[in-house]
């Protein structure tokens, strides 16, 4: 490692800002993807965009549970 984690000088948006994906070499990797998951709650006006390998079946679960949401297939201008 050239350095170790929580070790740099740097906030959480700056650390960010220095992410980057080689999209020629990984773009395979990355779905293009119109079309999305989402759990939406039309009784408490909530939209929980579900992200794979995030908590996204747990937040499911509570959209369903809690807030009388159900999963939709949304195009991202839709959102």
């Amino acid at each position: 490692l050239k350095f170790r984690p929580g070790s740099l000088p740097l906030s959480s948006a700056q650390s960010l800002q220095k992410c980057y994906i080689n999209s020629t070499r990984y773009g395979n990797q990355i779905p293009d993807k119109t079309v999305m998951l989402a759990s939406v709650s039309d009784t408490h006006k909530l939209i929980y965009r579900n992200i794979p390998k995030s908590s996204s079946s747990t937040a499911r679960h509570a959209m369903k549970d809690f807030f009388d949401g159900n999963d939709r297939r949304m195009r991202h201008h839709e959102l």
